[in-house]
């Protein structure tokens, strides 16, 4: 056929042309020092597309079956379970294979056009009490019907049982277009989450202290910590705590916040106290911690749709 031949499949993606031509260099020498050098950047920079600091990247001259194959045989032994959910082209093939290479697969049938059932996931893993079950297998975006799954929640999910279960994900036509973390340490979480809260909660005492915001302004103050002792009540208590998925809108809200009361607390009078300067940045954080709890406790079926 005359002309360039364009992909018009799920994937591969057609390249680039700029990166085309940057691949247009003399072959290295596999024995040469410099083919060391571009192993070690080649791993490092995988490090930076699976977000990773401690883990180490594995190139495979295969395809992603190779991958496939390559997890299972090296991470379980002959004849262990493991949960997959079937809901693609892509998650049956990778089902169809463990079960070939000898392992006891249990399947979560799921109709095609949906993503990896979350709650389905949990019940199974909760009643596997002897955790028979070795590893949960999920598609991160099964590429035959352009489905994303929510990989944080199921990551969730085995966590909120308490079960040992590696986690193997297919993320490979979703990793460096969709997020995908391959580690988010609990300090992380604690600088992120739990010393931004605190910082807010000191900066309103302090601008209510100094009569810069009005008393009422507290609320904002201790959201997030009426929002903590909400989830450890409805854990407490056995109820499922659904994650949350990632917003701008949370940030941007957080930001607005944190710029108001910086100004409010500096000793030069630019911001005068007002109260309906207060409300209209309060409104809106609250309005999302409301927003954050429909989520978490299970009422919104269109953000629990994602999962």
């Amino acid at each position: 056929m005359a002309g360039r031949n364009f992909l018009f499949v799920p994937g591969p993606t057609n390249v680039p042309d700029r990166v085309l031509r940057a691949m247009v260099v003399p072959q290295e020498d596999h024995r040469s020092p410099k083919f060391g050098e571009l192993g070690l950047a080649c791993i490092n920079g995988l490090k930076k597309i699976f977000k990773t600091e401690a883990g180490t990247p594995f190139i495979f001259p295969a395809s992603g079956t190779g991958c496939w194959e390559a997890a299972l045989a090296n991470c379980l032994n002959p004849g262990d379970k493991v949960l997959i959910a079937r809901f693609g082209q892509f998650s049956h093939l990778w089902a169809d294979m463990a079960a070939r290479l000898g392992f006891q697969v249990e399947i979560l049938e799921t109709p095609w056009g949906e993503g990896a059932p979350i709650e389905r996931y949990r019940a199974a893993l909760a009643a596997d009490t002897t955790h028979s079950i070795k590893a949960v297998l999920a598609t991160q975006n099964e590429t035959a019907t352009g489905v994303n799954s929510n990989i944080p929640a199921l990551r969730a999910a085995i966590d909120s049982v308490k079960h040992p279960a590696l986690l193997m994900v297919d993320s490979v036509s979703a990793l460096a277009s969709v997020d995908f973390r391959m580690e988010t340490s609990a300090f992380g979480t604690f600088l992120d989450r739990d010393l931004d809260a605190l910082g807010t909660l000191i900066g309103v005492l302090l601008a209510i202290h100094y009569a810069r915001l009005p008393d009422w302004y507290i609320l904002a103050g201790i959201a997030y910590y009426l929002f903590a002792c909400e989830e450890w009540w409805r854990e407490k208590r056995g109820r499922s705590l659904h994650p949350l998925p990632a917003s701008r809108y949370r940030r941007h809200v957080a930001v607005v916040q944190s710029v108001f009361i910086a100004l409010a607390l500096l000793p030069v009078t630019v911001l005068p106290k007002s109260d309906i300067t207060a409300a209209l940045v309060m409104i809106p954080v609250l309005a999302g911690f409301l927003r954050d709890w429909w989520i978490v406790a299970g009422y919104d079926h269109r953000a629990l749709s994602y999962e």
